[in-house]
């Protein structure tokens, strides 16, 4: 989380249980939680996928659309996504990350 993309105060806590490289890029899953804020995100930088294990998310994508999440619920941002992550009350997610490796291919 850029701390110049938040509202509010942003106090994180993280547990990575797993960092691989695959053969094309890198995964990460682990637990996160966050107090109550709100995080602008200009373009997401890789595919997110999030359980919602307590609390609530307000995703507020850039063409007007709006999804909340609650427990229980999964849903993915995926990469490019623009909009407002709002969290009104504390969230704890378990999520998978996958960020591509850049591409080496010649131009």
């Amino acid at each position: 989380m850029d701390p110049a993309n938040v509202i509010g105060e942003a106090v994180e806590h993280e547990h990575v249980f797993h960092l691989g490289a695959p053969t094309r890029g890198k995964l990460v899953a682990g637990v996160w939680s966050c107090s109550p804020c709100t995080e602008r995100i200009d373009s997401q930088p890789c595919d997110e996928f999030c359980q919602i294990l307590e609390g609530t998310v307000v995703l507020t994508a850039d063409d007007g659309t709006v999804h909340e999440f609650g427990p229980g619920d999964g849903f993915v941002i995926p990469v490019g996504w623009a909009g407002t992550w709002h969290m009104p009350v504390v969230v704890r997610k378990t999520y998978i990350i996958l960020d591509p490796a850049p591409s080496t291919d010649a131009a």
